[in-house]
C-alpha cells in the first residue's frame, strides 16, 4: 500500500467522514477525479481490510471513552 493510499484510509474513518471522493482528494487526488479513485480504493481488498481495522480501532476509543466518562460521573456523584 502506498503512503496515499494509506493517508486515504485514514482520511476516510476521519476527517473524510466516509466520503471516498472527500478522502481521496485530502489525500492529495484531483478534485476531478477523487470520486473515482475514491470508490476504486474501497474496491481493494488491502484498502478495505485497513478501513475495517481503523474503524475498529476508532470504535475501542469511542468506548474506552465513554466508560471513562460514565465512571466519572459515577465517582463524581458518590462525592456530593
Amino acid at each position: 500500500m502506498t503512503e496515499r493510499e494509506r493517508m486515504f484510509c485514514e482520511l476516510y474513518v476521519g476527517p473524510g467522514r466516509h466520503c471516498a471522493a472527500l478522502a481521496a482528494r485530502l489525500a492529495g487526488y484531483a478534485p476531478g477525479c477523487s470520486h473515482v479513485a475514491g470508490c476504486q480504493f474501497l474496491k481493494q481488498s488491502k484498502i478495505a481490510a485497513t478501513v475495517r481495522g481503523l474503524e475498529a480501532a476508532l470504535a475501542r476509543q469511542i468506548n474506552a471513552r465513554q466508560t471513562q466518562n460514565k465512571r466519572t460521573k459515577r465517582s463524581q456523584r458518590m462525592l456530593d
